[in-house]
């Protein structure tokens, strides 16, 4: 057997465990199917499909980075043309969504080991809610169940696990060891209450009477009225003191402003009559110096008697002074009259 006959029989056994895992993925018994997967690579490493759904198997799992790794190898063997492309693409939006599932999901199993109980059911918890697919959450949630003795919850989170893979041997030994667990009376009861709820969103009580019409209509009418009656005694009484609540606060704003507006009305008419004091006081040093017996008088009888003396017109120098005279006499007596 040459080289090409023996790359051809390698090929064919490669394409042979392809093929099974593909029909056990549909058949959603994902760990048969893995293990098919992974006997194909190792016959044929760059075998794209088989990577590339080998990634998807992982994916649905919860295994986001043993996905990744499948796909980033199956792009380093083929970079065109290759789904894995479109799978990295669409699944790194949610990557760190996923990541976090898995972070907590390890978080919860330290807690648990080391006695923080309450710490690790909650951290299980916030896992299973950002990621409902991770198989082995789903497992230690339903030990933490069957710790607290709900058998129930603890089936129902296996039967979770083993519908996304049938073969989940996890979950399969967990199961089988839960059914030998007898379940409590009281405890199942309780879930079938609760699934009955989440079902159909209402609970029926046993005792459920049903009403005829004619009864019906007469409790919707007196419902009214006791309706209406409450809302008089109770809603309105409450909103008419809101409403003189309102008005006296209204009120008492406007009070205020009217007052601070008076304020500066009075104010105003103070600086008017300063004002006016203080015009008349001008008008009337303004007619001490303009009027005929006034100041600037005065100034011209001096230059008069001045100018009458340098001429030697001793005449006008005298009409001139005695002028000033009367004119000084005059002001003395108004003034002296002023101060009185």
């Amino acid at each position: 057997m040459n080289k090409r006959e023996l790359c051809e029989q390698i090929k064919r056994s490669a394409n042979a465990h392809y093929n099974k895992g593909l029909k056990l993925a549909k058949e959603r018994r994902l760990t048969p199917a893995i293990e098919e997967l992974l006997t194909c690579l190792e016959h044929y490493k760059k075998h794209i499909d088989a990577r590339n759904l080998l990634g998807l198997i992982y994916y649905e799992m919860g295994e986001i980075i043993l996905a990744k790794e499948q796909w980033k190898l199956s792009v380093n063997y083929q970079p065109q043309d290759n789904l894995a492309t479109t799978y990295l693409d669409l699944k790194s939006s949610e990557e760190n969504h996923l990541r976090g599932a898995i972070i907590k999901y390890n978080q919860a199993l330290y807690s648990l080991h080391t006695d923080s109980y309450d710490v690790g059911r909650l951290q299980i918890k916030k896992a299973l809610e950002e990621n409902p697919n991770l198989l082995k959450a789903q497992c230690l949630m339903a030990l933490v169940y069957i710790k607290e003795d709900k058998i129930s919850r603890a089936k129902k989170a296996l039967e979770k696990a083993l519908s996304i893979d049938k073969e989940y041997p996890m979950a399969l030994y967990y199961l089988n060891e839960v059914s030998k667990i007898p379940v409590n009376k009281r405890e199942e009861q309780k879930e079938e209450r609760i699934q009955s709820i989440s079902n159909d969103g209402v609970l029926m009580p046993k005792s459920y009477v049903p009403v005829s019409l004619s009864k019906g209509f007469i409790y919707i009418l007196a419902g009214l009225v006791l309706g209406i009656i409450a809302t008089w005694v109770l809603i309105f009484p409450a909103q008419k003191q809101a409403i003189l609540k309102n008005g006296n606060d209204s009120i008492s704003t406007y009070s205020k402003k009217i007052s601070t507006k008076d304020t500066e009305i009075a104010n105003l008419n103070n600086q008017i009559d300063e004002l006016t004091k203080a015009k008349a006081k001008a008008e009337s040093a303004l007619n001490e110096y303009t009027a005929k017996d006034g100041v600037l008088a005065s100034y011209d009888q001096v230059f008069k008697s001045i100018q009458g003396l340098m001429e030697d017109d001793y005449l006008t120098a005298y009409q001139a002074f005695a002028t000033l005279k009367k004119i000084l006499l005059i002001a003395l007596l108004i003034r002296s009259f002023m101060m009185y």
